[in-house]
């Protein structure tokens, strides 16, 4: 319906991936449809799935969007020798991504 009326439709796909929250294959199913990559990164930071295997999941996915965006921001910088403030953003997102894969990671060897 939105994309008939010319609307975006990364808050249908968002909400429809949040309906999911466990099912790690909704993460590419609806994920890869958000045009907005950085707001899939902010989910990917702020989201907390209900199992370690679905926030695994969500962690990774959101560092592969991260990767994603950096050689953009790379060939920005490189012509203006500083980060613009997107750009900042996503290497602080990919910081706290990788800060809480550690975590997970922390967890699952002391829960076995």
């Amino acid at each position: 319906m939105a994309k008939g009326n010319g609307l975006s439709t990364d808050s249908t796909y968002l909400a429809q991936w949040e309906d999911h929250p466990d099912d790690v294959a909704s993460l590419s199913l609806f994920l890869d449809q958000v045009q907005n990559r950085l707001e899939v990164v902010l989910r990917s930071v702020r989201y907390i799935p209900p199992s370690p295997e679905a926030m695994r999941a969500l962690l990774e996915y959101g560092l592969a969007a991260t990767d994603a965006l950096l050689p953009a921001a790379r060939r920005r910088a490189g012509a203006k020798d500083q980060l613009s403030p997107e750009d900042l953003l996503v290497v602080n997102y990919r910081m706290q991504l990788l800060n809480y894969l550690d975590r997970l990671d922390t967890f699952e060897r002391k829960n076995r």
